[in-house]
């Protein structure tokens, strides 16, 4: 009966103890404020960096505008022409300026810094493999050459 008992806890302590992504999602959503304090203490904000741009002159609209008056020139042979209206041109350039603001994503780098570590520890056993096998190689190498000099040694 004990056995029994003692059984039956076990098994409602297993079971109980499941967190589901539904129920973590859930927790998350009903506690906005809790996750938002413990995001902050995890990823600090850390101050935003302003890199100025440079000034980029873009030409832009021309305004044509016409005088509507008319004046008549005399000629030297004493008759009078009309003279053609003056144009009056109106440029204006557009100034642009890009300014990039940097705003560092502290989540991110401890998602890409986490997994730099995990490649690191990729890399160092890669490394120690090949060693081995490196190592392995000129054992072996050394023992072919070995057997190639005894084997000569003793044809003749």
């Amino acid at each position: 009966m004990k056995k029994l008992i003692i059984l039956a806890i076990i098994c409602i302590l297993i079971s109980a103890c499941k967190t589901t992504e539904k129920k973590a999602r859930k927790w998350a959503y009903d506690n906005k404020s809790k996750l938002a304090e413990w995001c902050a203490d995890c990823f600090p904000v850390k101050p935003s960096e302003l890199m100025p741009g440079k000034n980029i002159y873009i030409p832009g609209d021309t305004i044509v505008t016409t005088d509507t008056v008319t004046v008549n020139v005399d000629c030297p042979d004493g008759t009078q022409i009309p003279c053609p209206p003056s144009k009056t041109r109106t440029i204006r350039d557009t100034l642009l300026r890009v300014d990039t603001l940097k705003i560092r994503d502290t989540a991110m780098e401890n998602v890409l810094r986490s997994n730099v570590d995990s490649l690191q520890t990729n890399v160092d056993s890669l490394t120690e493999s090949r060693d081995k096998y490196q190592n392995f190689f000129w054992w072996s190498l050394a023992v072919n050459i070995g057997l190639v000099v005894v084997f000569w040694l003793f044809k003749k």
